[in-house]
């Protein structure tokens, strides 16, 4: 069951990103701050001093534009770097929703869960198999 989740988290925060690549890429307002070494290492140290603030032995840094369709890897990179924390965020988000939904919609299977989790609280020693209390599952909607 993890792996699943898992799996289909990661997928939706590729679905998530390519959106994300695309609105932002047409905004083309969204800039980034990159290291003038990083600049160098994806684009090579002539395209380096094409960013003012990354003249000769600077190692400051760079605003640069974040922009998917670009002849520059410096700004395609830029793209992702805007768009991958809230294509996970997003994502977290969504996934931990579908699952209180789910849980709402399916009472059997919160009951089922609910006795999975007492059996490893007695089983880890946290309480004993008296203090089971059984909670009623009311329906919020």
């Amino acid at each position: 069951m993890k792996l699943t989740i898992t799996a289909s988290s990661i997928f939706l925060v590729r679905i998530i990103q390519v959106v994300g690549l695309i609105i932002v890429s047409m905004m083309q307002t969204y800039y980034t701050a990159m290291s003038c070494d990083l600049i160098a290492f994806i684009a090579g140290e002539d395209r380096r001093q094409a960013y003012p603030s990354c003249g000769p032995g600077g190692n400051g840094y760079a605003a640069v534009l974040a922009k998917i369709y670009s002849k520059s890897p410096e700004e395609a990179s830029a793209t992702f770097q805007v768009v991958f924390d809230l294509s996970i965020w997003l994502a977290l988000v969504v996934h931990a929703v579908a699952v209180e939904v789910f849980l709402h919609y399916t009472p059997l299977e919160a009951k089922r869960l609910q006795d999975i989790s007492f059996h490893r609280q007695v089983k880890a020693g946290l309480i004993s198999p008296s203090e089971k209390q059984s909670t009623p599952l009311v329906a919020l909607g």
